[in-house]
């Protein structure tokens, strides 16, 4: 074989005995298409943009889960069932078409984010003090949950030392530290004074001061030295409670009357108006013996001596009796 043909010439194969040219080289987008006639089974050769083009239809239809795709009035159609080949794992689950978030995690997942492509969840909740603490392990980015005691407590130490006027606090080895001058925050007014850094009572009042006190939380002061006549009685006004101090002649003094009477046997002392009385009966206390009588509540002498009597006198106290007759 080899050469031009030079006439009409037909090669009959069969089932079995069929017609193979080996060894075609692959060819280019600008090679021809080798076509037989349907009839007399004569070949030619077509561009592909002849036999592709033109005439060619193709109509893909979805008829609820059946697919029918008709090229050139060829149809050919497949029926999907609900279990499609779409399938969710891996954090993942599936709710009839629907792929949705939530599952177990099949392996080591890792999501990456950038500075500008960050990870955030919106609408979280506000938690309890049950909660755990969502962690990230330093150097592979592992996420866990921790109790946040197991983060606050433990391993955490906080020491505060003051060293004059600097105060440090060190936690967990990081340091920190202020200082602060003789003139620092503290204050001292309004009957108080500042000495250093210790407040005491004393100073001046800077304005109206009220202590309340009740039958149960009573104002006293101890050790309170023992005054002089000249010292000041400290007075409340009556109704505003307002301290004062008075001299004892302007309260026991001045407007202060203190009237004492006796009738017969009744002693009546009338105070700024205010009275008492006593009744002293006729039998009183007051006796006489050894020599002295009693008349009324007049003590006389006169009368038996009850026992041995000695009235001792001396150079300067002497004892005489005038008086006496002289009998004739």
């Amino acid at each position: 074989m080899g050469g031009a043909l030079t006439g009409a010439t037909s090669i009959t194969t069969t089932g079995v005995n069929t017609l193979a040219i080996s060894g075609l080289q692959s060819g280019t987008v600008a090679d021809s298409i080798l076509v037989a006639d349907a009839t007399s089974g004569v070949m030619r050769r077509r561009s592909p943009a002849t036999i592709l083009g033109g005439s060619t239809t193709n109509t893909l239809t979805i008829t609820g889960n059946t697919i029918t795709s008709n090229v050139n009035g060829v149809s050919s159609s497949s029926t999907l069932s609900n279990a499609d080949s779409t399938t969710a794992s891996n954090g993942l689950n599936l709710v009839g078409k629907d792929v949705r978030m939530g599952g177990a995690l099949t392996g080591a997942t890792t999501i990456t984010t950038t500075g500008v492509n960050t990870l955030a969840i919106s609408g979280l909740q506000s938690g309890t003090v049950a909660d755990s603490i969502l962690v990230a392990d330093a150097t592979t980015g592992v996420m866990r949950r921790r109790s946040p005691a197991t983060i606050l407590g433990g391993s955490t130490t906080n020491t505060l030392t003051i060293t004059g006027n600097t105060i440090t606090s060190n936690v967990n080895g990081v340091s920190s530290s202020s200082t602060l001058s003789n003139a620092d925050s503290t204050t001292a007014s309004n009957g108080l004074n500042l000495v250093g850094k210790d407040v005491r009572m004393g100073g001046a009042l800077t304005g109206a001061t009220s202590i309340t006190t009740t039958g149960v939380n009573t104002l006293a002061i101890s050790g309170l030295q023992s005054g002089t006549v000249a010292d000041s009685i400290l007075v409340a006004d009556a109704t505003t409670g307002v301290m004062r101090r008075r001299s004892p002649a302007t309260i026991l003094g001045g407007s202060t009357t203190n009237t004492l009477t006796i009738t017969g046997n009744t002693i009546t002392s009338n105070v700024n108006g205010v009275s008492s009385s006593s009744t002293l009966s006729n039998a009183d206390s007051t006796t006489a013996s050894n020599g002295l009588n009693l008349v009324g509540k007049d003590v006389r002498m006169g009368g038996a001596l009850t026992g041995a009597t000695s009235i001792t006198t001396t150079g300067v106290n002497t004892l005489a009796i005038s008086g006496f007759k002289v009998e004739q």
